[in-house]
């Protein structure tokens, strides 16, 4: 745990914990451009590739028996012009968009 404390402009002290939450290492084998690539998209967004990865593994929980519901109840409610594909008309509205 890491106590930092810190005066405030009204003379107020103020004080913030921060629990770090133990890890489990990971190695991983990766392109070398692919590691400085995340290292780079980490540091825009002021995060760690660490917690990059960390989301990631989140994303990849099961959805709830709800949320499966709606997907599975979903389907069918669009019929697409024929010949067109979900990502033929999104890339489509999406040059309109920006053009």
């Amino acid at each position: 745990m890491i106590f930092i404390g810190f005066s405030g402009l009204t003379g107020r002290t103020y004080g913030l914990i921060i629990a770090r939450m133990p890890g489990v290492k990971l190695t991983l084998s990766v392109p070398k451009e692919g590691v400085l690539r995340a290292k780079r998209y980490a540091e825009a967004r002021q995060t760690t590739v660490s917690s990059l990865v960390n989301r990631f593994f989140n994303s990849l929980e099961e959805p709830s028996a709800e949320e499966a519901l709606i997907t599975s109840s979903s389907v069918g409610l669009v019929k697409f012009p024929r010949g067109k594909t979900d990502k033929k008309l999104l890339a489509n509205a999406l040059a309109e968009k920006h053009l």
